[in-house]
Parts: structure tokens; C-alpha cells; sequence
């Protein structure tokens, strides 16, 4: 059953408002009555995110198992295989709402603004953090510009500009402040 980008995004701020203030009811529910349809997945929004393991998003939205369909990278970089997943969400599982998702203090950001040399495939990744990084000022500006840059990456290429043209999908940014656990969306 297909989601509307604008009510996915609806659930999403309410269910980081109930996580805000410690109410949670869908996640803990979770695990009370345990049930996962086996046979499908119905999720809500497709998700790029860090891979940090404090960046939870179903706690974060206060969400159940299969209510999002989430891709985690260092970085929330929207590498080729990031994006193929978020092809998925939507081509396949019909969602209609992707959020690039970065989070304060994030690791691989800050590894990007050092100027370190990095060795292996991790270099590939900060290599593509940089540009975003850049020219900020500050370590939040720079986590910003990170989401912005994932944002604009997924929307340039063609397939998700043949959407975006179409309005069959919305894509959005936003960031995630560790300690409040406040989800900020930049729109």
C-alpha cells in the first residue's frame, strides 16, 4: 500500500517528537506483541544514514519493524550502492518519502575536515565527504552540508529526476542532534 511522501513525513516528525519526550508507543509496542509479516514489507520512507551505531531510526521515529526501509553508510554518503538501495525502497517497495539523515559529532565528517590521508576504501569515502566539508566554518555546518550534498546527489541522478519531475517522490534532508535526540528537518 503505497505512503504520500507529505504523511510519511507527518509520522516521521511525530514519531521524533514521542521519542523527544520519552513517549514512545510504537517501538515499545514492538515488543510487546512481536509481529513481522514474513512474506512483505510496507515501510513508510526509505532512509540514508550513518552507520553510527547511536543513529537508531526506529527508535528515533518511534516506528516498528517494517515501517522503514533504511540504508546505513558512513557518512550517509549517497555512494552507488547507497542509492541502488534507495532505488529499491521506492521502485520496489513503493515508498515515496527518502530522507538523507546525518547526525551531530558524526565521525566520518569530521575525518573529512582533518586532512588526514586515510588508507583503503575508507579513503574513498571521506574523499567523497570533502567537497561538502570544505569550505565550513564548523563541525555542525559542515554535517549540513554533507546531508545537502547526499540530497542533491540522489536527485541528480536520472532516475530519481525522473520522479522528482513527475512528483512521485520527495526527498529530504535532515539531521539529528544526539543528545536532545531532535530530528531537524532542512527544508
Amino acid at each position: 500500500m503505497p505512503h504520500s511522501a507529505r504523511a510519511a513525513l507527518e509520522r516521521l516528525k511525530a514519531g521524533n517528537l514521542r521519542f523527544q519526550n520519552n513517549e514512545p508507543h510504537v517501538y515499545q509496542r514492538v515488543f510487546e506483541e512481536f509481529d513481522v509479516d514474513a512474506g512483505r514489507q510496507d515501510p513508510i520512507a526509505a532512509i540514508l544514514t550513518c552507520s553510527d551505531s547511536r543513529v537508531v531510526c526506529e527508535m528515533l521515529f518511534d516506528t516498528g519493524i517494517g515501517d522503514l526501509f533504511v540504508a546505513r553508510l558512513a557518512g550517509n554518503v549517497a555512494s552507488p550502492e547507497a542509492l541502488g538501495s534507495l532505488e529499491y525502497g521506492v521502485a520496489v517497495l513503493g515508498v515515496s518519502l527518502v530522507v538523507v539523515l546525518g547526525h551531530e559529532n558524526c565521525g566520518a565528517v569530521i575525518a573529512a575536515r582533518s586532512g588526514q590521508a586515510f588508507e583503503g576504501h575508507l579513503e574513498e569515502l571521506i574523499a567523497a565527504i570533502r567537497p561538502a566539508a570544505a569550505d565550513c566554518e564548523s563541525l555542525p555546518e559542515a554535517i549540513v552540508a554533507n546531508v545537502r550534498q547526499s540530497v542533491a546527489a540522489i536527485q541528480a541522478t536520472p532516475w530519481f529526476a525522473g520522479l522528482l519531475a513527475e512528483r512521485k517522490v520527495r526527498v529530504v534532508g535532515a539531521t539529528y542532534e544526539l543528545e536532545s535526540g531532535r530530528v531537524l528537518f532542512l527544508e
